[in-house]
């Protein structure tokens, strides 16, 4: 097996200074879900959704469907194809499929995470480049890294994933963590580990700059040493899966794919208790 110095070793780099501003723990949800959509009849295909992001400034709401592409969903619960999957601009170098999350960053970017690599999906301009690298250039062929959350705060401009780490012989999970990249150059800055087990579905940045992590069914905030506090369980909304997350800052709610029920579940912010 590899040592996990080279799994750890940007994970030691450098201390990452947070800022994020934890409120008490949530009270119990009180309500309903604010809407439930079907995403099956909203995209007109068999879905495999892995991800949902808000576009700061326009407020358009994207999904990703892995087998069908980029598309934009509408107040009225239907959706257009804006990129299909044959359709991808080429980015000059290999895409370790599949696409595993997105995030919209404003003037209609989008950062998509594939295995190994971010990428920068610019919707005006057509095209789709390298942007981030959360696997070191020195990396083993056995090691593989996959993120299955992405998100942004605009705050710090900064991208946060969280990637984990693979040995590709074995299956085995050598580090599960947090990584933060500048979002002009995609150069990462700082790690944090995670408990080498966990692995999140849908990651965002709320209210107060919280970021909050989806696994199960449940949401989490990371803690001090690598720790995770429990924030909720979402079960009691009739989420199965959380597979992306969201937050919608002018409507206030988190919007939560959910790829076993096909269902995209918009969740108020108050009845989450946050």
């Amino acid at each position: 097996m590899p040592s996990l110095r080279l799994a750890y070793r940007f994970a030691l780099r450098a201390p990452f200074l947070h800022a994020l501003v934890l409120t008490a723990a949530c009270s119990a949800a009180t309500g309903e879900p604010v809407d439930r959509i079907d995403l099956r009849a909203a995209l007109g295909v068999e879905p495999a959704p892995v991800g949902v992001t808000v576009e700061p400034e326009s407020g358009r709401r994207f999904l990703f469907d892995e087998a069908a592409g980029l598309f934009e969903l509408h107040v009225d619960g239907g959706a257009t194809l804006l990129v299909g999957m044959s359709d991808m601009p080429d980015p000059g170098v290999t895409v370790r499929p599949p696409y595993t999350d997105l995030v919209a960053l404003g003037d209609s970017r989008l950062a998509l995470t594939a295995i190994g690599d971010g990428f920068l999906l610019d919707l005006a301009a057509g095209t789709l480049a390298q942007h981030f690298c959360y696997e070191p250039g020195d990396w083993q062929e056995d090691l593989e890294q996959r993120t299955d959350a992405v998100t942004y705060d605009p705050v710090t401009d900064l991208l946060v994933a969280q990637p984990r780490t693979l040995e590709l012989s074995s299956g085995i999970v050598l580090a599960s963590q947090i990584g933060y990249y500048e979002r002009a150059s995609g150069a990462d800055i700082a790690w944090d580990e995670l408990p080498v087990d966990f692995v999140a579905g849908g990651m965002a940045i709320l209210p107060g700059r919280q970021l909050v992590l989806g696994a199960g069914t449940e949401l989490h905030r990371p803690g001090e040493g690598g720790t995770l506090e429990l924030i909720g369980d979402l079960s009691r909304f009739g989420v199965s899966s959380v597979d992306g997350l969201a937050h919608d800052p002018a409507a206030d709610t988190l919007l939560v794919v959910d790829r076993a029920a096909g269902a995209l579940v918009e969740l108020g912010l108050a009845d989450l208790g946050l």
